[in-house]
């Protein structure tokens, strides 16, 4: 039995659990990353990461003469509208695995549950589509310097998570290609989607460990965010997110875990260790 406290998932985990399973020292026929997953429910798998930046490029001038100039700002605006189209025709024409169809609509309701409270006026198709398709996210957009100049550079960092049956070069390519002339597209970080099979090994001890320690029926659901698992799966380790907290938290203000939540979590771990390594009691 491993156990590895790493710090730097936020961050990509490059020098964390990605560096120890390069070298060898996190190899195993199982694995559990203890993320926030609420300890009712259990991560199978998560999204993709493809990170770019889209850059667009003009010529400056005097903001009183802007005839004169081209203003990247500009272009950059006319860009993110093109990539916008260009992933929602995308979606369209995403197929997903059928083992995994299930997977998405409890993910869908659990999401659903989980901002309920808020008041957000959502419904349980919208989660449905931010699960199952490429979400699109302008996260940091960065543009000229002085405010009577014409820009001649403009840039955004784009956030998207790739589900399952999309790959990230899939992505790169049609963005490439919808903005050819407008503007360019750098990559910043990828990860393909990944999934472990609900019939392995440790997601049944899990699923078992949560339905009778906890007294409820567990539903195995896809993380919209990376985890630390993808790198134990791109090895074939098969991997189950579980842990304390709630997703939806995660990144908001006063995020937080419930106390009686940490000791549930750790009854449910107790027993599929116990189990997965045949100790009995």
């Amino acid at each position: 039995l491993i156990f590895s406290a790493t710090a730097d998932e936020e961050v990509g985990g490059h020098t964390g659990v990605e560096a120890l399973v390069k070298d060898g020292v996190l190899v195993g026929d199982a694995a559990i990353i203890t993320e926030p997953s609420g300890s009712t429910r259990y991560y199978v798998g998560e999204k993709g990461l493809c990170q770019v930046r889209i850059v667009a490029r003009g010529k400056p001038a005097h903001g009183s003469l802007p005839i004169l100039g081209d203003n990247a700002i500009m272009r950059l605006m006319k860009a993110i509208e093109r990539a916008q189209e260009v992933i929602d025709g995308f979606n369209k024409s995403i197929n997903i695995p059928s083992e995994l169809i299930d997977a998405i609509r409890n993910s869908a309701e659990a999401y659903l549950e989980a901002v309920g409270a808020s008041g957000a006026k959502l419904s349980l198709s919208d989660f449905e589509k931010v699960v199952g398709t490429i979400s699109f996210n302008p996260g940091v957009i960065r543009g000229g310097s002085k405010v009577n100049m014409v820009p001649d550079y403009a840039e955004l960092e784009l956030d998207m998570r790739i589900p399952t049956g999309v790959s990230p070069s899939q992505v790169i390519d049609k963005l490439r290609s919808g903005l050819n002339g407008l503007a360019d597209v750098e990559v910043m970080d990828v990860s393909d989607p990944n999934y472990t099979s609900p019939s392995e090994r440790i997601a049944q001890l899990v699923h078992e460990g949560i339905e009778r320690v906890l007294k409820i029926v567990p539903k195995p659901i896809i993380v919209t965010g990376a985890t630390d698992g993808r790198y134990l799966r791109a090895r074939g380790i098969p991997t189950i997110v579980y842990g304390p907290g709630e997703l939806a938290l995660a990144h908001a203000y006063d995020e937080y875990v419930i106390i009686e939540d940490l000791f549930r979590v750790h009854d449910v771990l107790t027993y599929v260790i116990r189990r997965f390594f045949n100790l009995g009691g």
